[in-house]
C-alpha cells in the first residue's frame, strides 16, 4: 500500500473518531441542558439590570456569530498557510529537466546513423563485385 494511501486512511480514522466524540458531547450537552431547563432554570434568579453590564452586552455578538467569525478567520489563515507552505516547496524543489527525452532520441539517431553507414558500406561493395563480374564476362566474350 502506498504511503500516501496509508496516511489518508489514518486521517480518515482520526476524523471519524473526532466526529464520534463530538456526537457524544452534543448528546450529553442536550441531555444536561434539558435537565437544567426542566429542573433548575425556574429556580435561578433573573440577572439584575446593571448599566455597565447592559452597555457591554449590546456590543458583544451572539455566540453563533462569534463562533462563525472565528472559523472564518481559521479558514482564511489556513488558506494563507497552505499558500505559504506550497511557495516554500516550490522554492526548495529543483525544477524538473524537460530535455530528459533528448538523450534517448539522440541515441536512436546515432543507432540509425550507424545502421545506415553499415548498410552504405555493404551496398557499394556488392555493386563493385557485380560490376567486376560484368566486366569479366565482357572480356571473356
Amino acid at each position: 500500500m502506498p504511503v500516501l494511501t496509508t496516511v489518508e486512511n489514518v486521517q480518515d480514522q482520526i476524523l471519524e473518531t473526532i466526529g464520534s466524540v463530538q456526537t457524544r458531547v452534543i448528546k450529553t450537552n442536550k441531555k444536561i441542558a434539558g435537565q437544567f431547563n426542566d429542573k433548575v432554570a425556574d429556580r435561578v434568579p433573573a440577572m439584575p439590570s446593571l448599566p455597565l453590564f447592559d452597555t457591554v452586552t449590546d456590543r458583544i455578538p451572539a455566540p453563533s456569530v462569534a463562533v462563525g467569525t472565528y472559523f472564518d478567520l481559521v479558514e482564511r489563515a489556513t488558506k494563507a498557510n497552505r499558500k505559504f507552505a506550497m511557495d516554500l516547496v516550490k522554492v526548495w524543489t529543483p525544477a524538473k529537466k524537460a530535455p530528459a527525452a533528448k538523450p534517448a532520441a539522440k541515441k536512436a539517431a546515432t543507432t540509425k546513423a550507424a545502421t545506415t553507414k553499415a548498410a552504405a558500406k555493404k551496398a557499394p561493395a556488392t555493386k563493385k563485385r557485380a560490376a567486376r563480374k560484368t566486366t569479366a564476362r565482357k572480356t571473356a566474350s
